[in-house]
């Protein structure tokens, strides 16, 4: 009875199911684990991971190649930094470090490089408008975008940083500007005379120095707070701003 009994208790025990939960435990240690090298490795070991689900997370097309001369141009039209991942700063969801994952593996063993592409306050640790795009680079000189996720940049970010392009954009702001300032005055009267010639000689000035204080003035805020054309700072490693 008891060699019996000692059978029974061998079989009447979890072990099974006991070795089954270890082994769930495990993958998803593994999991867990292998996410968070994938993070430090590529994104430093000071980032963090967001564990909540992402819903405007959004997966690219397959074999979605840009070249570094239409990245640039993106930059400078919205104001945007392309730099490594590792620079970046602001909390990344598990969605990108699984899209991350994925690519590396489809790749193996070639190692692959990511970039960002944010606006410049996610390297400054503000975040402001969560807009980034991850990419990879290729064998080809071209990059892979992977995924994006955040929230859109407010639509008037653009038409405020249109001036910080380059000096082109410059001195088309300034001169809508004047030319939106003296058509206002002429529409309340301010700057009418009693001929079109009188007129003419009055909004001239207004012109001039309306368009000459935006600009005087946009220069004077980027040499205060250092802040660079995007055109020359769009993967500018080392900034203030």
């Amino acid at each position: 009875m008891e060699a019996g009994s000692d059978n029974m208790n061998d079989f009447s025990g979890n072990e099974p199911g006991e070795h089954l939960l270890d082994e769930v435990n495990h993958i998803f240690s593994f999991a867990e684990r292998r996410e968070q090298e994938v993070l430090e490795h590529h994104f430093g070991v000071e980032s963090i991971l967001a564990l909540s689900p992402n819903h405007r997370f959004r997966e690219a097309r397959q074999n979605q190649q840009i070249d570094e001369e239409q990245l640039r141009r993106t930059c400078v039209k919205y104001r945007l930094r392309f730099l490594p991942s590792a620079l970046y700063s602001g909390a990344v969801p598990f969605e990108v470090v699984a899209c991350m994952k994925r690519f590396e593996h489809k790749n193996y063993p070639r190692q692959v490089k990511f970039f960002v592409l944010a606006p410049v306050e996610f390297y400054l640790k503000k975040e402001q408008y969560r807009s980034p795009l991850l990419f990879a680079e290729e064998s080809n000189g071209k990059y892979t975008m992977l995924c994006q996720w955040g929230e859109s940049r407010p639509w008037y970010q653009q038409v405020l940083r249109y001036p910080f392009r380059d000096m082109r954009s410059l001195m088309i702001s300034s001169f809508a500007f004047g030319f939106v300032v003296c058509t206002i005055a002429g529409l309340l009267g301010l700057a009418n005379g009693i001929t079109l010639f009188h007129s003419f000689l009055y909004k001239v000035p207004l012109f001039v120095l309306s368009a000459g204080f935006l600009s005087t003035g946009s220069l004077i805020y980027g040499l205060v707070t250092r802040t660079d054309f995007s055109s020359d700072n769009w993967n500018k490693r080392y900034f203030k701003r």
